[in-house]
């Protein structure tokens, strides 16, 4: 069974090869995910790596935290499942656009009467009829 382990305080030049044959040594590598900013493209100072095993991802946390790597000293440690988050709101969309069926689709022969007859407050466009009750004024 594979083990995620957390390995943080990296330097900002840190490629996930580097990252590799850095752990190597302690056991394979299942695979290498260094975090990077979705805005900017740069990475973010910490990633995870997968070992195969969990005796090897634990010779590979001993042997590696607080190890000097690239001119910091890396924070090695199990990595932990993402927290849920209980007061989750989904994200505003990207672009100010009004909801879809915002805007009706009229019939030039009723633009054509807006234009010129100005309609009444809690009026309708229909001749003789008022707006939710259906019955003539």
């Amino acid at each position: 069974m594979s083990k995620k382990v957390y390995v943080g305080n990296m330097n900002y030049t840190t490629t996930e090869t580097a990252l590799r044959d850095l752990f190597t040594p302690y056991g394979e590598v299942s695979s290498v995910n260094i975090i990077v900013d979705r805005y900017t493209g740069k990475a973010k100072g910490f990633g995870f790596v997968e070992m195969n095993t969990e005796e090897e991802a634990r010779s590979a946390i001993e042997a590696l935290n607080g190890f000097e790597f690239m001119g910091r000293q890396l924070r090695v440690n199990e990595a932990e499942d993402k927290p849920k988050r209980d007061n989750f709101r989904p994200r505003r969309p990207s672009r100010a656009r009004p909801p879809r069926g915002f805007f009706i689709m009229v019939p030039r022969s009723l633009l054509a009467f807006a234009s010129y007859r100005p309609v009444e407050p809690g009026g309708c466009l229909v001749p003789g009829r008022r707006q939710g009750r259906g019955e003539a004024p």
